[in-house]
This record gives structure tokens, sequence and C-alpha cells, in this order.
């Protein structure tokens, strides 16, 4: 049971979620300010829902009270286990009240309790079940037996949008198993558990077994039940689930909460940028007409993808710098990976010798290998874009670390990360034929 004293004074870490609140505004307009323009409405809209639960987590945080999200089927006994962990029979149970749509909050210091309606029968709820995922700070899974696919199909969803959200699995009702079925069959019910529910924890302490009612013949009731398993657990878990119980170690807990929403900023401009470089590799191909100007003259596409990308990651960077930094990052990429850069240099170069002083040659040379060149094109832009992100990042240095093994790490990045290759590839392959058919 929990008891009902205040947690301590949280003065200081609400001030730092406060200035913590601001710096993601001004992320927030930066992004939509540099960036805005090449976004589709769908993704501006997915990355101002991004910081808005953000900004969510931070006013839950400043709150000092441990948000914990409940999630199971109608029957598994959800609102019991509230209860249990509240120390009182704050939500109803019973199957007629089980069947809300609406997620329920409960508070007793220092958890609050969010009841998820997730499975109703086959229906799985997720978009409500995924939203209060994302604001919680702990998730309590609750099955009652072996789970099938409709609970799997509700914990993947949440597993999945909250990897690194502590989660604990508690089968609850285990006193209609354990000493009324032989202990053979016990054991089967418990192996069965751990192979299914394991991918959701940490470990398999986190996965623990209670019952949070037990009938009282006496009474002729069911009676609320303690759960000290689940509590152990939970409370082994405060560092990570709360973070904000200034308890022990106040100033270190605030420093990891601190680095985890910074985290998640870093994400966030990291999931824009990316969309800002594809459009850039994009880019790179339309304008193709001067392509020697824009490797060895002035990289103005280059130095705007280098200025666009500093803005997003909140960085300063001097309009007479952008041009040089964008070219010594060509010239550093076409050294140490001349097969990436440098080589298509010499294509461009044929390209444009090809178009100004021999204009008749030009269309022979576009039907042949426009859909090459254009290829080749894209996939330098996207991989400059990530080498360039990552220099940002770094204060516009390489760190001190060698310069070929980041590049490789970023182009190995590009490959993973701009799954459209293979399809721009093919569309350009497609372009291409089309073009030796006529």
């Amino acid at each position: 049971m929990l008891d009902d004293t205040s947690p301590p004074d949280n003065a200081a870490l609400r001030a730092e979620m406060e200035q913590v609140q601001r710096e993601l505004s001004g992320a927030l307009e930066s992004l939509l300010k540099e960036a805005g323009a090449r976004l589709k409405p769908a993704e501006r809209d997915e990355i101002v829902a991004e910081f808005k639960e953000l900004d969510i987590l931070l006013e839950r945080l400043k709150s000092g009270l441990v948000w914990i999200a409940i999630f199971g089927r109608t029957t598994a006994g959800k609102s019991a286990v509230t209860n249990a962990i509240m120390g009182a029979d704050v939500a109803k149970v019973g199957i007629q009240h089980d069947l809300t749509r609406e997620a329920t909050a409960f508070e007793k210091r220092p958890w609050k309790i969010v009841d998820v309606p997730g499975v109703m029968g086959n229906e799985v709820l997720e978009d409500l079940a995924v939203t209060e995922a994302k604001r919680a700070l702990g998730h309590v899974f609750v099955i009652e037996a072996e789970p099938f696919a409709p609970e799997i199909k509700l914990f993947d969803a949440v597993h999945a949008a909250t990897p690194d959200t502590q989660k604990i699995v508690l089968f609850n009702k285990w006193d209609m198993y354990e000493g009324r079925i032989p202990a053979a069959d016990v054991a089967m019910v418990k192996a069965k558990v751990f192979e299914k529910m394991r991918k959701y924890v940490a470990s398999d302490e986190d996965i623990v077994f209670g019952s949070a009612l037990r009938y009282d013949p006496a009474s002729d009731m069911m009676v609320r039940q303690e759960l000290p398993q689940l509590m152990d657990r939970l409370y082994a878990g405060a560092g990570t689930l709360g973070q904000v119980i200034n308890v022990i170690d106040p100033a270190n807990r605030a420093s990891e909460l601190l680095a985890g929403i910074s985290g998640k900023v870093a994400a966030v401009r990291t999931k824009v940028a990316r969309k800002v470089v594809f459009a850039y590799g994009l880019a790179s191909v339309a304008g193709g007409a001067v392509p020697l100007d824009t490797l060895t003259v002035q990289p103005g596409l280059f130095a705007s993808e280098v200025f666009v990308l500093s803005r997003i990651f909140g960085k300063t960077m001097r309009a007479a710098d952008v041009k040089g930094t964008a070219k010594e990052l060509l010239k550093t990429c076409g050294i140490l990976f001349a097969a990436e850069f440098a080589a298509i240099t010499a294509a461009d170069v044929a390209s444009t010798v090809a178009s100004v002083f021999v204009p008749f040659l030009a269309p022979i040379f576009g039907i042949a290998d426009a859909a090459l060149l254009s290829w080749y094109r894209y996939r330098r832009a996207v991989i400059f874009g990530e080498v360039a992100m990552e220099y940002v990042k770094r204060d516009f240095s390489w760190g001190g670390e060698e310069p070929r093994a980041i590049i490789a790490e970023c182009k190995a990045r590009a490959q993973k990360h701009y799954a459209r290759f293979e399809k721009a590839s093919d569309a350009f392959g497609a372009a291409g034929a089309a073009g030796r058919r006529a």
C-alpha cells in the first residue's frame, strides 16, 4: 500500500522542466520556420504532435507524480489492480463497469494510475492506448490467462510506440491457478506467459503473479488484496519510471530526466532533418542543369542544405561560413569516398561538356544515361545530407575523430534510413527505359 505523504518540494526540478519547455517551444518554432515549407501537411502535423506529447510529459513530470498506465483486456481486472496499488477502492470493479472507452486517472501520491481501455472483445483501441502510453512514465500489462492475439496486438502496439518506457507484466487472478490445478499445469502456464511476455520487459523479474481481488466467504464479497510483488517492482523501478521523486539523489535524478528529454527532442530534430535531406536529394536530381557548377564553382544547393540543417539542430551559423563549410564537406567526401563523389563528378562534367560544347550530343547522352546519373545525384545528396547532419551536431567539427570513419557511418545510415533509395532507383530506371524506347 502506498502512503499519503507528499514528495519533497520539487521547485528546482519544476524550474528546470519549465526551462526545457521554453527550449522545446523555441525548437519547434525554429523547425517549422526552417523546414515547414519543405514538409507535407501530414508530416508537419506529425512533428507538432510529437512536440505536444513531449510538452504533456514535462507537465506531468512537474507534478512530482509517477504516471503509470495500465493496459489489458476488459476482463483482466485492471480496475481491481488500480485499487490494489492505491490501497483504496477508487475504481469501480465488475464487468458492468469495465466497458469504458476513455482513460480514467486515479491519484495517490507518489503515483497517478491511468486505467486505459485497450481490448474490448476482439476490438483493440490502439490509438487511445498508444496516446496514453507515450504520456506515461511506466506501464503495467495486466493479463489473466495466456495472452492471445487481441492482447498481444495491443501490447505490441504500445511497446513499439514506447520501447524505452519501463514495463511490468502482472498475471492477475493467480489464485485461480496456484493450488487449484496440478503443479505441472501451473508451470506450463508460467512458461507460456514468460515465452509471450518476456519481449516487453527488461528482465524476468518484471513479470509477476498475484490476485488483486479474492473471494471472502464470510462476507460473501470479493475483497481487495495487496500486490507486494507488483509494488516491489514499481518501487524498484521508481528511478526509471518517475524520475521526479526527489529522494536520495535528486540532482542525479534531474540530470537523467533532462538527458532523456533532450534525447527525445534530438530524435524529433533528426526526423525532420531527414525529411529535408530527402527533399534536397530530389532537388539535386531536378536541378541537374549545372552539375559542374554545383560541385566546383558554387555549391549552392549543398550550401543551402547545410544552412537549413544547422537551423533545424538549433545551431548558429554565419552566412559567410555556409558555402565554405559545404565546399569543405564535399571536398572531404570526395577525397575519402571517390567512388561516391569524385566518380559522379566526372559523369557530371561529361554531361556538362556534352550539353554546352556539343549540343547535338545532349539528347543521346540523356537517353542513355539520364536515369543512372539522376540516381547517383540523388544518392550522393542524401549521403552528403547525413554527413552534414553529423558535422552540424558535432558543432561544425569532426569532434577529434577520423573523418573517414564518421563518413562511412553516415553512408551506412543513409542506406538504412532512406528506404526510398530502391524506389527512387526503380523510378529513375523506368524513366531511362522510357527514354530509350522513345
